[in-house]
This record gives structure tokens, sequence and C-alpha cells, in this order.
């Protein structure tokens, strides 16, 4: 294992404590998988041992605060993670005839991606961080403290019906000091995938793997006589 030291630093006029921010690391060159944590002084400082030349880690504050992720390819003496204001996002889910879709949850899932060029034995990207929110009664819902400056993948779970149990509502990359009015979601009513065309299903599946930090396998054949 290679043994490597960081620093946490603030920017963009972000005002908090770096001490107890916690650090998650891992190899994104798609030769080994191996993810960790470690946890920050005072001084934004912090030490871990990892495999692999290619590193992505995520660092948030204690407070939730400030948050930043970094990929870092060629290892030096101290590895720098810019940490920027957190963000609040406001949306709302709508199912059927526009109406609430109240009580059920809704997650944003946050992933730090090396080069991806599926040639590697395990996937490029680690699983950096997700955050949880419930629907209240009108659809409404609320992160209050979300990344800003890398990209936010939402999906909702528990969905009532006809639905499939979690449904993709896309993705979304704040930034910062932005105030957005809530970003209104419609679902749409589960469909057989038999009527999805080739391409939205291998997209969809490429999109399910990435989110699930797992390879995707195409087989081909072809009937013989």
């Amino acid at each position: 294992p290679l043994s490597l030291k960081g620093r946490l630093v603030l920017v963009g006029r972000a005002e908090t404590n770096l001490a107890g921010a916690e650090v998650r690391f891992g190899s994104v060159d798609g030769v080994y998988d191996f993810t960790g944590s470690a946890t920050a002084d005072t001084n934004g400082d912090f030490s871990f041992e990892t495999l692999g030349d290619q590193i992505g880690l995520f660092a948030v504050t204690a407070d939730q605060k400030a948050a930043g992720a970094a990929v870092v390819k060629d290892v030096g003496d101290t590895i720098e993670v810019k940490l920027k204001p957190t963000v609040k996002f406001r949306g709302r889910l709508l199912g059927e005839n526009d109406e609430p879709v109240a009580g059920s949850k809704v997650r944003a899932s946050i992933r730090v991606e090396g080069d991806e060029d599926y040639k590697g034995r395990f996937v490029k990207s680690i699983k950096a961080a997700e955050y949880q929110t419930v629907i209240n009664e009108r659809g409404e819902f609320v992160f209050e403290n979300l990344p800003s400056g890398i990209g936010i993948s939402l999906l909702s779970d528990n969905l009532p019906g006809e639905q499939s149990p979690t449904a993709y509502l896309g993705e979304v990359y704040l930034k910062q000091d932005e105030s957005r009015p809530p970003v209104v979601y419609r679902l749409q009513r589960r469909r057989s995938e038999s009527t999805d065309t080739l391409a939205e299903r291998f997209a969809n599946r490429l999109r399910d793997a990435r989110l699930s930090g797992y390879h995707f396998m195409v087989i081909a054949c072809a009937n013989q006589d």
C-alpha cells in the first residue's frame, strides 16, 4: 500500500471548522478495488494508505457546510482537496395526474470518477456519499447541504402503485452560491422493457451500472443453422 498525506483547503468563502472532516478515498485506476476513509485534524491534514496510482477523494466537514472532491493521477508529496460551500437543493416529485408522491424517499448519490474506458478490471469510480430525504404531503423535498461542482444523481425509492420501486430522476450539477427555484420531476408510468429500443435499454443498463459501481457485461451470440 502507498502511504499518502493530504490537506483540506477551504475556498469560495467557505467558513467552517476542518477538525473532524471525513475524507473518503479509493482507487479509480481500474486495477484495484480499494476504498477507505480518514479524518482530518484542526489544520485539515490527514493521512491514509491506499492502492493504485490514481486516487479519487471526497471530503465533507463535520457540519456538512463544505465539501469537495479530487482525482489524483500523479501522487505527490501532499494531496490537496479544495472544499467549497455546500448548497441547498429543493425539488418536487409528481406522479400520475400530477399528484404529489408523498412519503417516498429521494436519494442524492455522488461518485468520484476517473477516466472510465471499461478496460479495467474494476470500475474507475468510487461511491463518495449518499444523502437521503423524505417527500412531504405536497410532493416537496429538500436537501440542505449538497456539494457544488460535482455531478449528483437523484433517485426515488418506495414509489407507490404501478411505478418501478426505484426511479432515476436525473443528474444535477450545483454551482456555488446559486439559488434556483424548486425543480419539478414527473414520474412516467412504468412500461414494458420490450417496448424500449435496444439503444434505450443499453443506455439504461450503463447508467444503472455506473450508479451501482459495477461493470456492465454484454454477451452477443448468433443463431446457427
